[in-house]
């Protein structure tokens, strides 16, 4: 609960004539900019900062943090997909009972910028391994409020208040680190223009599993007539859904290959990258 707007007075603001927009990005929104895009603290550390900037010349803005438990996965069609549970269920891998944003609660002038402090208060028997979370940037035009606390009447039918918010993810790392990947099952369809692989992945260990994701289609003297590469983040076991492209490819009998590796990848895969082993495997498949 955000100090000082409790469910039950927003919800009053929504009924006085007024239609709230929620919208959620990653990193910034129209209305205020937010880095890092996401926050990384390793044990003995206890907090990062985040920077978040009201860019407007104008406009005031009322800013809220919150802290949730959630993490990233895939749906069925392999787009990213935020996974936030409302109320912390007490998981094993959960950060949200013992962080909090200071301050949580703050109004940003035109071109101001708040530094953030999330502090983590770990309890002290804590195994070693990865814990995740997700804080909740929320932001709307400070006027708004004004006019719902100066007991003016509701704005006309059509009027509105933006909300929007920033939703970043948190990890926090204590001790020994270890992570890894085991391929349970591998699935192939081949289509017109290009083959859906779904790939039912395990995570092992007890963080979570960062490192690129490379396809390899082969022909009989081994050259590479299609690829997909691409960075990943595995938290929970999940089936990890992506298209290989097979339009210019011909008829006949190739090799697929499949490659998990940390070894590479974009600075972000690399800084959060627990040693593991590569993964790899390799059948033979028809096109027809």
């Amino acid at each position: 609960m955000v100090a000082g707007l409790s469910k039950r007075r927003w919800t009053r603001s929504i009924w006085s004539g007024l239609f709230v927009v929620v919208c959620s990005l990653t990193t910034a929104t129209s209305g205020v900019k937010v880095s890092p895009v996401q926050l990384l603290v390793v044990a003995p550390s206890r907090s990062a900062a985040l920077r978040v900037h009201n860019p407007s010349d104008k406009e005031e803005r009322e800013m809220w943090m919150e802290v949730k438990y959630g993490y990233q996965t895939t749906d069925e069609k392999g787009a990213p997909h935020v996974v936030i549970v409302p109320a912390d269920s007490g998981g094993a891998k959960s950060a949200a009972r013992w962080i909090r944003a200071y301050p949580e609660r703050f109004v940003l002038q035109p071109n101001a910028t708040q530094i953030v402090r999330v502090v983590a208060s770990a309890p002290p028997d804590l195994p070693d391994g990865e814990y995740w979370a997700r804080i909740v940037v929320s932001s709307k035009p400070l006027g708004a409020r004004r006019i719902k606390d100066a007991g003016a009447s509701p704005l006309p039918r059509g009027g509105f208040i933006t909300i929007e918010k920033a939703d970043l993810p948190f990890h926090y790392r204590k001790g020994k680190l270890t992570s890894g990947l085991v391929l349970r099952n591998v699935n192939t369809t081949p289509g017109k223009d290009s083959m859906r692989v779904a790939v039912d992945l395990q995570r092992i260990g007890n963080t979570s599993y960062w490192g690129t994701l490379t396809c390899r289609l082969r022909d009989h003297s081994g050259n590479v007539v299609s690829v997909y590469k691409k960075n990943l983040v595995v938290y929970q076991d999940e089936t990890y859904v992506y298209s290989l492209r097979t339009a210019n490819v011909p008829a006949g009998e190739y090799t697929f290959e499949l490659n998990f590796s940390n070894k590479e990848g974009s600075d972000m895969v690399r800084q959060y990258a627990a040693e593991s082993e590569a993964v790899n495997y390799s059948t033979k498949i028809n096109l027809q």
